[in-house]
């Protein structure tokens, strides 16, 4: 099963303390949100994708974060696999994901996709 877009959720009890309105706290939630881009369940696991453009520290960085979120959202749906898509291969950022665990892949023709990153 493929999923996107989804979402890890906010603390819920620490907005409504910070956030009184619930309209503006509800566009907060919405504005702020951590989103994985894509993940696919297996037998093993959930594989998380991130999908950039370019390949940035920034991918990374986000693939490590939604891997420590996860674990505490959805602790019973362990992640398997953490995935980095690009259509520009850069050896720096590939050592960088094989040093954490993560998968690098370039996939060319991505760019041409209308898509909003």
């Amino acid at each position: 099963m493929w999923a996107f877009d989804i979402p890890l959720p906010h603390d819920e009890k620490l907005l409504a303390e910070k956030i009184k309105d619930p309209l503006v706290r509800e566009i907060a939630k919405y504005l702020t949100a951590k989103k994985v881009d894509a993940a696919f369940s297996t037998a093993a696991g959930w594989e998380i994708c991130e999908i950039k453009r370019r390949p940035l520290l920034s991918g990374i960085g986000q693939l490590l974060g939604y891997k420590d979120l996860w674990s505490e959202i959805y602790r019973d749906e362990p992640i398997s696999k953490l995935i980095y898509v690009t259509v520009i291969d850069d050896p720096q950022i590939r050592t960088i994901c094989e040093r954490n665990g993560i998968e690098f892949y370039v996939v060319r023709g991505l760019e041409y996709l209308g898509a909003r990153w």
